[in-house]
């Protein structure tokens, strides 16, 4: 790795450096503090490769134009690097025949189009710093421009091999890059601003401490995840349990444990979420279901196929069993695409129904969508309410266009317009309101888990998701 004089890096940023010089993975990422060094490390890894892989492409994308001249370009330039810059081109040429070049990502429109920044052949490594305001998009586009390793013949007449990276870095707020890297196989870390108290100013950590809510220094200072402003379920924390709402590594044993199908019908977008209680008065969503333009009768075709009523399941069954169905108070109207109830039609005999008759809240305060919200984030906050590993990981991997229960926590917004009521945009807040009818019939009054020993023991890896002789299954990866 090629040092720079000046620089001495932090532990966590020696440990960062240390792997992406030695080709560890081919995608690293972290999110921390403000002050603690996130990027300055993404500077200097980038122009350490560039220095130690003659004849190399590299680039560096920021959020905006204005952060990348007032604060890489300075840390850039204070390396000292063997290089000159070009202004004009935005361009950093190394004697060795490498580039750096900077580009900002503040632009409309989709990323994976033709007019990405990014585009332009193949680059051996792509960083970009404050990916709490970039496109999730751009990470597919840096993974895309550098698909191709780099070889390098040594003076020993050796050919070693360097992968193509990938490098994000950003504040703890609305994270989606070090999940992504992880599902990519790569290495993360979290680096707090008082790992660098050494190198800051006082006064600057006291001005901070003195504009910062509790929330925000938790998250801004300690690299706690804290979610975009304006979100409505904003006690979700995508952490694994019991620090977050993400649970892995948990067997169900569905000879015995509790269920409960919940439904939004929508209009041609429903929205379906299997809930499992793991252990007792702690629930978990395993299983959605969100198919785009789908009539009733189609549904209930769809989820037969996934799930049947108790009384119809034995162990070894592929499907999954469902005690309770519970649903949108109102599915007690006529369908237009029917001309029945939707209730009665659920009612009915697998395929053509569900073979329960669903369950529908009555009482209108229980109705009331603000109030519920509130309750909905008193179960996330007591980590009451859980999200399995394998349904948070398929839905943050989704192709944008698809519904999915994480998106949907993620993008549930107060409306700017009217603050009392959430935003409906006819897409996610199907799955909201799916996951507030199943927390309503179970977490109403959500009381802490009343001992440690009720939880269930740690299954050993496994894919399936059927009963199996045994009846148990691993749902959580």
């Amino acid at each position: 790795m090629t040092t720079f004089a000046d620089f001495r890096p932090l532990p966590w940023q020696a440990d960062a450096l240390h792997a992406i010089t030695h080709g560890m993975a081919t995608c690293y990422g972290w999110r921390g503090g403000v002050g603690s060094g996130k990027s300055l490390t993404i500077c200097v890894a980038l122009a350490a490769l560039a220095q130690t892989w003659p004849g190399s492409r590299w680039i560096l994308g920021m959020d905006t134009h204005p952060r990348l001249e007032m604060v890489h370009l300075p840390l850039l330039l204070g390396l000292k690097m063997r290089a000159s810059y070009s202004r004009a081109s935005k361009l950093f040429e190394f004697e060795n025949g490498s580039t750096l070049r900077l580009k900002h990502l503040e632009y409309s429109g989709d990323p994976m189009a033709a007019g990405s920044p990014l585009e332009g052949g193949s680059i051996e490594g792509i960083g970009i710093d404050e990916c709490q305001t970039v496109d999730r998009r751009y990470f597919k586009v840096a993974q895309m421009r550098t698909r191709e390793p780099r070889r390098v013949r040594l003076k020993d007449g050796r050919i070693i091999e360097f992968p193509a990276l990938t490098i994000l870095s950003g504040l703890p707020i609305g994270d989606w890059w070090t999940p992504a890297v992880r599902r990519a196989g790569g290495m993360v870390w979290h680096p707090k601003t008082s790992d660098n108290l050494r190198h800051l100013d006082p006064t600057y950590v006291e001005r901070l401490l003195a504009t910062l809510t509790e929330r925000e220094q938790r998250a801004l200072m300690d690299g706690e995840e804290m979610p975009i402003e304006g979100q409505v379920l904003y006690a979700f924390s995508g952490r694994d349990y019991p620090e977050g709402n993400v649970l892995r590594g948990h067997a169900i044993d569905w000879r015995h444990v509790r269920t409960m199908l919940a439904v939004d019908l929508g209009y041609r977008s429903p929205a379906v979420l299997l809930f499992v209680e793991v252990w007792r008065g702690t629930w978990c969503v395993v299983r959605e279901w969100a198919p785009d333009r789908t009539t009733l009768p189609d549904l209930c075709e769809l989820l037969a196929a996934s799930v049947c009523p108790r009384r119809d399941w034995a162990p070894g069954d592929a499907r999954l069993p469902v005690d309770e169905l519970v649903v949108d108070p109102a599915g007690d109207a006529m369908n237009d695409q029917t001309g029945h109830p939707d209730l009665a039609l659920m009612a009915r005999p697998q395929p053509a129904g569900l073979g329960m008759y669903p369950i529908v809240e009555t009482d209108r305060a229980r109705r009331l969508i603000a109030p519920g919200c509130q309750r909905l984030n008193l179960a996330l906050e007591r980590r009451l309410l859980l999200i399995s590993g394998r349904l948070y990981d398929e839905g943050q991997a989704a192709p944008d266009t698809h519904r999915t229960l994480i998106r949907a926590i993620q993008g549930y917004a107060w409306d700017p317009r009217n603050p009392a009521k959430p935003r409906k945009d006819g897409k996610f807040d199907h799955h909201i309101d799916t996951l507030r009818y199943g927390h309503r019939r179970v977490l109403w009054d959500a009381m802490p888990p009343s001992a440690v020993g009720d939880r269930l023991p740690r299954a050993m890896e496994a894919d399936g998701d059927g009963g199996g002789d045994s009846g148990q299954a691993t749902d959580a990866r």
